[in-house]
């Protein structure tokens, strides 16, 4: 079997997916990581990692303001 697409194997990912579809449905704002769990019903510590990989494959964006980071997609 020939290795999936890297798009594919990032949202593969239900956690992952889920934080996509959540800063989809809040497309006209940033979300900060508890904003986030608020609205995907994960928890925080899950979505710093896989934010991490969301971040590095540029589909979401993250912007940092002092200790707070907002995130959006990208």
């Amino acid at each position: 079997m020939p290795p999936r697409p890297l798009l594919l194997t990032i949202i593969g990912n239900e956690s992952r997916l889920r934080i996509l579809l959540a800063l989809a449905k809040h497309v006209d704002e940033s979300l900060t990581v508890y904003k986030i769990a608020k609205f995907s019903g994960l928890e925080r510590k899950v979505i710093r990692a896989h934010l991490r990989k969301l971040v590095e494959s540029e589909l979401v964006q993250a912007k940092a303001y002092g200790p707070i980071c907002l995130y959006s997609l990208n």
